[in-house]
């Protein structure tokens, strides 16, 4: 009987404890979410949008007031029950954080898979104005900025930036290529091509700005790609040509520069000698003007001195009869 009842009284716990834990929710666990330095969050409600608020729930003004400043973030949540039983059900979150990740993004559409993005042969195709069909290789970088992240969410919604530059700037770069090359020839597209792409570059900047897209630089990876191989070696041979003939003027160009060069050196050498020889000159003047002056108050001294008698001549210091003397000499004798 005792048995009996103790085993009665076990089940008896055993009901009891199922029974309470059954009554009992599941365990609460919080959900964060950590916000990176090179994104932009924003908190939106998953719940709650009435008629009265729809116009406004994720317009882009809606956008910028749920960015979130805060680098982490706990997800509320509510229980929802799925069953008759208390614990039949489970806690969903009931606000969503979206990412907007700003880093730039650099794709490039080229025919090699050694320069692209992509192995496969991306390089835009469009033609000339004889719809000669050409390749054109478009590198492009773009970011997003940081008043410019709830626009760029508006626009373009559960897209990467990547994924922006590849289908919806590629289409438009893809289209204007068309239009502009499609007015010229295929010399006029060879020549004219960093012109037409730097054009479109600036239009593209202005336009995808406006979604919240900023294009940092875009420009031509290679030359055209014919689809003809006739006509690509002749644009080859061309471009050849051209540049032997750029060679060529650059030698002539270098070979003038040089001989500007040894005329200048050669002016100066002949100026220089000019004025070394012009300078010798002068000092050879100076000197024979010295000398004269010196022999010249050398007679005056001399002159003085036979008037006063004070001079006397030794014969062996000058010759008889010498120029010198200005026949002083030979009036010295006669007055003896």
């Amino acid at each position: 009987m005792k048995r009996n009842s103790l085993i009665v009284l076990v089940l008896l716990l055993a009901f009891v404890m199922l029974l309470s834990q059954g009554c009992m929710r599941p365990y609460k666990k919080p959900i964060f979410e950590e916000i990176k330095s090179n994104e932009t969050a924003f908190l939106v409600p998953l719940e709650g949008a009435t008629l009265k608020n729809q116009s406004k729930f994720m317009s882009e003004a809606y956008l910028d007031s749920a960015k979130i400043s805060v680098k982490r973030i706990e997800i509320p949540q509510r229980w929802v029950q799925m069953g008759r039983i208390q614990n039949m059900g489970k806690w969903i979150p009931t606000m969503r954080v979206i990412r907007v990740d700003r880093s730039p993004v650099t794709r490039e559409w080229t025919a090699s898979s050694s320069t692209g993005t992509s192995e496969k042969d991306e390089a835009l195709a469009t033609s000339s104005r004889e719809s000669i069909a050409f390749r054109v290789g478009i590198t492009i970088t773009a970011s997003i900025m940081e008043e410019d992240a709830a626009r760029f969410l508006y626009r373009f919604a559960g897209k990467s930036l990547a994924d922006v530059l590849d289908q919806n700037v590629r289409g438009a770069v893809l289209a204007r290529l068309s239009t502009d090359f499609g007015r010229l020839s295929v010399d006029q597209c060879r020549t004219g091509k960093s012109d037409i792409v730097n054009q479109i570059r600036v239009d593209m900047t202005k336009q995808f700005k406006k979604d919240g897209l900023t294009i940092e630089a875009m420009g031509t990876s290679g030359s055209l790609l014919f689809d003809d191989q006739l006509i690509q070696k002749r644009v080859n041979d061309v471009f050849i040509a051209e540049q032997n003939i750029k060679v060529q003027e650059n030698d002539k160009l270098a070979q003038l520069q040089t001989n500007t060069k040894i005329r200048s050196i050669a002016d100066t050498r002949l100026y220089e000698a000019q004025k070394f020889a012009a300078a010798q000159q002068a000092t050879k003047d100076m000197v024979l003007l010295e000398i004269q002056k010196t022999r010249a108050q050398a007679t005056l001294n001399f002159s003085e001195g036979l008037k006063e008698g004070k001079v006397q001549l030794p014969a062996n210091i000058v010759p008889e009869n010498s120029p010198f003397f200005f026949d002083l000499d030979a009036r010295s004798q006669s007055q003896k």
